[in-house]
């Protein structure tokens, strides 16, 4: 008998990626395409649904071509996508407009009055989770007071991987883990009337879709889908959790059960814990981060900043700008190509940089839209490079600043996303954080853990230890492990860069500048 094929979609921020997998978890082929968004005035951030379904039925296409008479090995198609975020449709399931992305702020006033009622207490304890302008809960309050008559004509309210699922295969669904933390109760695992009435929600709960777990249900891809991607059998569609549960799992988080710990440093930084039950969660006193579903029974404890990579890019943006305004042909790949090298011969400690480059301001571990970045300790002998690394620390000091609200940090922490191939961010993460960084070798996490979701749904698997420990043991790479040598430093430099940005906060400095800029924005133009 030939091996079983596992697809798994990734319907990421800026690419959606379509990897096929065998059960054993070694990648046979891949495609990908760019995934566009549009960032409008009054921090909406906005995404075409219909093009995002046909990019990914396009892309899916390509792969099942790429594959040729292995396609009828294909037994299930799995999807995840970025979190967070919101889409409406109408009975038909037609999409009422262009769907909200993470990266939307426009909620964030509504957010700031909610955290400040008694029901916030309510929300947060059942949820495990604190509010952000990011959440669909958030963003249907906002239309609930603002614009209602878009939720009037709603029949459903979808995540992104929920839109895609419902294309695939034209069930109404929505996933434990998006589910439980935005609307639900992570204890019992099931929608909470209670939260649903303390966001003043309850007329619109019709608009939230039935929980599907992916381990145990999946549904069937339909007819013409499956015609017009070039499958001739019938398969299975199996509905991943959210991206960030996905990429934990394909990123080796899981480890028999093991506490354990996992940063993903792509575009955003998220950093996280598993707990193997509900009596294992410890909720933040500050009620920052989230509690969210892990497959299996499972639950994932995380705080996230709203930039990590992006940080990165903009200094290196800014170093290829200048020399291009000199007349020197450099880009930006030019740069990242060396980054390591430079960074690492370049001074610790240069500058002390807060990473909150993003214009949506910061979420972890603590939320304040008006945030934004800086360099502390510059003089005239700090170089271009000094900064770049200062970048990388700053990130680094933001991971250990999330850690920090979820407890201890375990023996080891796992490493993915884009970040994870430099060696000058491993370097200084562990530094920062006194642990080893390990990287699994398992190339498209996100993509890896849906398809890992389905195996144990179409029984490969009979637990997620098996699965686990047959599709990552292997691709775990070598440890990095801390510089003793810059250990003491870096536990210095964070309390500093823990004061400094305490002290931003309670003297309002980023409101202040926000006020100014706000105020002669239109007469500078």
């Amino acid at each position: 008998m030939q091996e079983q094929i596992f697809i798994g979609i990734d319907a990421g921020t800026s690419h959606i990626k379509c990897v096929a997998f065998g059960s054993a978890g070694e990648e046979l082929n891949s495609t990908s395409c760019n995934n566009e968004y549009q960032t409008l005035p009054g921090g909406c951030v906005e995404q075409n649904a219909v093009t995002t379904r046909d990019s990914m039925l396009s892309t899916l296409k390509a792969l099942i071509g790429n594959l040729g008479s292995d396609a009828e090995r294909v037994v299930s198609i799995a999807v995840t996508g970025m979190g967070d975020g919101m889409l409406l449709v109408d009975a038909n399931g037609t999409p009422l407009h262009d769907g909200w992305l993470w990266l939307d702020s426009r909620a964030a006033d509504t957010v700031a009055q909610l955290e400040q009622q008694t029901n916030y207490d309510v929300i947060f304890n059942i949820t495990g989770t604190s509010l952000n302008a990011s959440q669909m809960r958030c963003q249907m309050l906002w239309l609930n007071d603002n614009q209602p008559q878009l939720l009037d004509k709603a029949h459903t309210a979808y995540h992104w991987k929920d839109y895609l699922y419902y294309c695939l295969t034209g069930v109404r669904a929505t996933d434990p883990s998006e589910a439980l933390f935005t609307f639900g109760s992570f204890q019992s695992g099931d929608y909470s009337p209670e939260v649903i009435k303390a966001l003043a929600l309850t007329d619109r709960a019709h608009l939230l879709p039935p929980i599907v777990d992916g381990m145990t249900q999946t549904h069937p891809l339909l007819s013409d889908v499956a015609s017009s991607i070039g499958l001739s059998k019938p398969v299975g569609v199996t509905l991943g959790f959210v991206d960030v549960i996905c990429s934990a799992m394909g990123g080796g988080l899981y480890n028999n059960g093991a506490l354990s710990a996992m940063t993903i440093m792509g575009t955003t930084g998220i950093h996280m814990r598993y707990a193997g039950s509900a009596d294992d969660i410890q909720l933040p006193v500050q009620k920052t981060g989230y509690t969210i579903a892990f497959p299996g029974g499972g639950y994932v404890q995380l705080q996230t900043n709203m930039a990590a990579t992006l940080n990165i890019d903009w200094i290196l943006n800014l170093g290829a700008g200048v020399l291009k305004a000199h007349g020197h042909q450099i880009n930006v790949d030019t740069l990242l190509h060396t980054l390591d090298e430079h960074a690492l011969k370049a001074k610790p400690g240069a500058a002390l940089y807060h990473p909150y480059i993003s214009s949506a301001g910061e979420r972890g571990p603590f939320f304040n839209t008006s945030a934004r970045a800086s360099f502390d300790g510059l003089d005239q002998s700090t170089a271009y490079y000094d900064l770049v690394r200062s970048v990388i620390e700053g990130m680094c000091f933001a991971a250990r600043d999330c850690y920090q609200q979820l407890g201890e940090i375990p023996a080891e922490v796992r490493l993915t996303g884009g970040a994870a191939k430099s060696v000058a961010v491993k370097t200084i993460l562990a530094s920062i954080l006194n642990r080893p960084v390990r990287v699994t070798e398992l190339n498209e996490s996100g993509a890896a853990g849906a398809a890992m979701i389905a195996t144990m749904q179409h029984g490969v698997y009979d637990s997620l230890e098996s699965c686990a420990q047959t599709w990552l043991d292997d691709n775990l790479g070598k440890a990095t492990l801390p510089d003793s040598s810059l250990v003491p430093q870096y536990d210095e430099l964070f309390t500093t860069y823990l004061a400094s940005r305490k002290n931003k906060m309670s003297n309002g400095i980023w409101e202040q500048l926000s006020s100014i800029n706000g105020k002669y924005k239109q007469t500078n133009l």
